[in-house]
């Protein structure tokens, strides 16, 4: 069942679209679509994107989906790739967003969403071209089945790192956006679903960026030899790690 042209995107229902839209600019992510709709915070919609990798913003009132993060996949080819899961068997579904189209194929580990990135017509929606600064986006999603996860990434047509690492390993999405596959923990216990956390590797110096989370006040931002760690506007705990060269 693979994906062809896949990409990759955390996307993020948020309460506070603009507050999480300023922490990701801190991190180097920039503005590539924003809603001209808006509310008294700001767009309800955003994608902001690294050198590799996105995040979707989605506005929510709805206090148990605020903070949901789920892994969404894309195509530039949306039309060729459901007819193509369609006949393979799989149960496929199609909708209308308001930007684009949108669908789903079940698999074991539930309801994937699959994004028509191929999508031209921007009305009601602002491009932006500003380019990001050296930070990659990865959804990391936990897994209790590593070797089963492994084969589905497989099967969507996710790139394998070149050694399969028990500890976490990162899979590529051929047109940008990556996954890290992890072993669940005792903190941290593997879904059977698409919810993922929202993880980065930077080339930018850790201290660095510590400092301009400091200064833009998140206090809470501190490294350790291994990582940055600091706490996002939707309270979630995120991990900025160096670039692997």
């Amino acid at each position: 069942m693979t994906i062809e042209n896949l990409s990759a995107t955390v996307f993020c229902f948020t309460s506070r679209v603009a507050a999480m839209s300023a922490f990701l600019q801190q991190l180097g992510l920039r503005p590539r679509i924003t809603s001209q709709r808006s509310n008294d915070d700001g767009p309800v919609y955003a994608v902001l994107a690294g050198r590799n990798g996105r995040v979707a913003l989605h506005h929510t009132t709805d206090a148990d989906q605020a903070g949901q993060r789920s892994l969404v996949v894309g195509t530039d080819d949306f039309d060729e790739a459901m007819a193509a899961l369609t006949e393979e068997g799989l149960t496929t579904t199609q909708w209308d967003e308001a930007f684009g189209r949108a669908g789903g194929i079940a698999t074991d580990r539930g309801d994937l969403w699959i994004d028509d990135t191929g999508h031209a017509d921007a009305y009601g929606y602002v491009l932006h071209s500003e380019t990001a600064g050296p930070v990659d986006v990865q959804a990391v999603l936990f897994s209790a089945e590593l070797d089963g996860d492994r084969e589905l990434l497989h099967e969507l047509g996710f790139l394998p790192p070149a050694s399969p690492d028990d500890s976490g390993e990162t899979w590529t999405a051929p047109h940008g956006g990556a996954v890290h596959l992890h072993p669940e923990t005792d903190q941290v216990s593997a879904e059977q679903s698409w919810q993922v956390a929202l993880g980065f590797e930077t080339s930018a110096e850790l201290d660095d960026l510590v400092e301009a989370l400091h200064e833009a006040g998140h206090q809470d931002a501190r490294r350790d030899e291994w990582a940055l760690t600091v706490t996002d506007p939707d309270g979630h705990e995120v991990q900025v790690f160096p670039a692997r060269s």
